[in-house]
């Protein structure tokens, strides 16, 4: 920004303001000594003329009162050598001339102008007491004055014929009241103006070397003045001029003791402080920048180019500061040992991160134990270190360090290391800001180590993962041919099973009612046997047919009322519950829910049947009962009986295919839970007992909700 230049600058003002005042004051005293001069030399002059007309008058009055030439040219001879005196004429009353002198000629009346009365007569000025009567007139041409003076005498008062000539000192001693002043004659006189002329014009160089100098010594006076008072204001205007360009290397010299110098030496002041400001405040701008750039360059960086980032940040942390060294000291993952990790070293200073590549932290407990107290290390001159820093303070001063400043590197409340900076080449203090602000640089590189070893173990675990699902899809695609190959096997196996077990059957039918009496009681048993398990084989075959069909063969969906399908499924096997003697219970209302009708009524079927098949000969009160309860977005069902119960080490054998418990003796397949579990979790859920051997079972099974169980599928 640049200051607005004036139309007229301060000196110009100042200039103005001090000299225009002097020069009239001058110019007046100029003017007054010259009219003052001009009016002493005309007044000079006329003292003159009047002087010697007077003279004149005094020394011609006898010649005129006897008319005497001869007496007049001796009276007048002495005032012919005046140089200033150009004519002289004598004449009596009536006008006749009796002398004359002239140098040059005599101006006319038409020359002389008006005539001007400027003295009075001797008498009345000076000798009035002796009767003389003086009247001089005095006619000014360029050149000269023209005085025509009248001269008179005093006579006493007596009769004409009795006035003679008298003596003057007879005159001079008459009586004043008896006299009479008379007329005789008249002199003109023409004076010079050249004396007067060369005085006028010596006065008037007089005033103009008088005027002049004094413009010289108003302008001379003016400029030291301006330059006394305008040029320190004149700096201070050129300064503010700098500062308001950014320059504060330009400070206002001035020697004056004045107010000015005060001004000067308190703007001097505020510009070093400004400057202070300036630089605190453009080092804040370019620390808030810096750390402004490193995380944005964190947060964008790929894992593989934080490393190289973080030894970019320390040797821009390091420069920006001014500091020798900066590094990231880690701690092991046991805390017993430190190292560092990442170096910026300056140019000339030799690197030291090969010498802590692996250091116990015994070796410097005293900064250990700050660091965990999450406290700054701040170091401005180690020789100041204390007693119980003593090994610090020899390793320090063995690589020549002479300040350190040290921030803990902390993530989620745990310490994990320090990022460090060294002053090799001199002792540092610092800023609270600059500490802070490397605080602020210290949690962006812990963001960043976190974030790497967070996307390194994400990274790995993707790739365990990747070669796990590798490996799982091909074991999937494995047990899924697997499968699909023992379901075409069972499949297969049951349809070729079952074809020479229908003749087995249709055989021992024949046998058993065309030729039953001709088989005594043993073939009997034996014809009997061969039909019981043919059936038994037909139903293992059946089981095993549809076993293979669940998960392949869906049944229509559709909803589902729970409590009238345990009533159908009492009816259907009546007949076994009767025979137990078992009573079924069905515990609360139970929901109705959608689903495969099919599938839902083989696994309350097969449980109730199992429940009862195992109720014990020695049972009492068989009771089965049926329960329900919502958990977790599934219906949760249980089948519970008072029966024989089953061991815990039984517990996961009793689902799988043809497992049956060795101690007991019943009619059954071993393929019933199996199914269930198979249909259960086709469905999302799953089954799982809780039973102990004479205290009965409890079968649990969930079937998610519609909600769930839509997700599922589309999953």
């Amino acid at each position: 920004m640049n200051i607005r230049k004036p139309k007229f600058n301060l000196a110009i003002k100042f200039g103005i303001l001090i000299s225009v005042p002097m020069l009239l004051v001058s110019l007046y005293v100029s003017q007054s000594y010259t009219m003052n001069s001009l009016k002493l030399i005309e007044e000079t002059m006329i003292e003159r003329a009047d002087s010697i007309s007077k003279g004149i008058a005094l020394s011609i009055e006898y010649g005129l009162l006897v008319e005497n030439k001869d007496i007049l040219h001796k009276s007048i001879a002495n005032y012919k050598n005046e140089k200033d005196i150009l004519y002289l004429s004598i004449k009596n009353n009536s006008g006749e001339e009796l002398v004359s002198y002239s140098k040059e000629q005599m101006p006319t009346d038409e020359e002389k102008g008006l005539r001007i009365d400027v003295l009075k007569s001797h008498a009345e000025e000076e000798n009035l007491s002796e009767g003389y009567e003086g009247n001089h007139n005095v006619s000014e041409t360029p050149l000269l004055y023209d005085i025509v003076c009248n001269v008179t005498t005093i006579r006493e008062k007596k009769s004409r014929e009795d006035i003679g000539f008298l003596e003057s000192s007879t005159i001079l001693d008459s009586d004043p009241s008896k006299s009479e002043i008379e007329k005789i004659g008249t002199v003109q006189i023409g004076l010079s103006k050249s004396n007067m002329l060369y005085s006028i014009h010596r006065a008037k160089m007089n005033a103009i070397g008088l005027t002049t100098g004094a413009i010289v010594i108003t302008v001379f006076i003016t400029i030291l003045l301006v330059r006394i008072m305008v040029r320190p204001i004149k700096q201070l205007a050129l300064a503010a001029d700098r500062v308001s360009n950014g320059d504060f290397d330009y400070p206002v010299k001035t020697k004056s003791k004045d107010e000015i110098g005060n001004l000067a030496d308190s703007f001097n002041k505020m510009i070093a402080d400004l400057k202070v400001s300036r630089e605190a405040l453009q080092h804040r701008l370019n620390m808030e920048r810096f750390l402004a750039t490193t995380s944005t360059d964190f947060i964008n960086l790929a894992s593989d180019e934080v490393e190289a980032n973080i030894n970019r940040t320390l040797k821009a942390i390091g420069e920006l500061l001014g500091f020798d060294q900066s590094y990231v000291l880690l701690l092991s993952k046991d805390n017993k040992r430190i190292q560092i990790t990442y170096e910026w070293d300056a140019d000339g200073i030799e690197q030291r991160a090969s010498d802590f590549r692996d250091r116990s932290i015994e070796e410097f407990l005293w900064g250990i134990n700050k660091t965990h107290k999450f406290e700054t290390i701040n170091i401005p001159r180690v020789t100041d270190l204390p007693a119980e820093a003593s090994a610090e303070k020899e390793s320090l001063q063995s690589y020549g360090i002479q300040s350190l400043l040290g921030v803990p590197l902390i993530y989620g409340g745990k310490l994990i290391g320090l990022l460090g900076l060294n002053s090799i080449r001199s002792e540092r203090v610092w800023m609270e800001d600059d500490i802070t602000q490397l605080k602020m640089v210290g949690q962006i590189l812990v963001n960043a180590l976190e974030r790497k070893r967070s996307e390194d173990a994400l990274q790995h675990q993707l790739e365990v993962e990747e070669r796990m699902s590798k490996e799982l899809e091909e074991k999937t695609k494995e047990l899924s041919l697997s499968n699909e190959e023992l379901n075409s096997f069972v499949y297969i196996v049951s349809h070729d099973l079952k074809a020479p077990l229908v003749s087995i059957q249709g055989f021992s039918t024949i046998l058993s009612k065309d030729y039953k009496d001709q088989f005594d009681d043993n073939g009997k048993m034996y014809v009997d046997r061969i039909m019981k398990n043919s059936e038994r084989m037909g139903t293992l075959i059946d089981n095993l047919l549809e076993l293979s069909r669940i998960g392949r063969i869906k049944g229509k969906e559709g909803t589902i009322n729970i409590s009238n399908m345990i009533s159908e499924i009492s009816e259907e096997i009546s007949s076994q519950i009767q025979e137990k003697g078992t009573k079924l219970i069905v515990k609360g209302d139970m929901p109705t829910i959608l689903g495969d009708q099919t599938r839902i009524k083989q696994i309350f079927a097969n449980l109730i049947s199992n429940a009862n098949k195992f109720m014990g000969d020695d049972n009492e009160v068989p009771t089965i009962e049926v329960g329900y309860d919502s958990q977790n977005g599934c219906h949760r069902f249980y089948v519970k009986d008072n029966g024989i119960g089953i061991d815990k080490q039984y517990h996961n054998k009793v689902f799988q295919i043809f497992q049956r418990l060795d101690d007991i003796k019943t009619e059954g397949t071993g393929v019933g839970l199996a199914i269930v579990k198979k249909i259960v979790e086709s469905f999302g859920g799953n089954l799982w007992l809780d039973s102990e051997k004479g205290k009965g079972t409890t079968m649990y099974f969930t079937i998610p909700k519609e909600d769930n169980l839509e997700s599922k599928k589309e999953e």
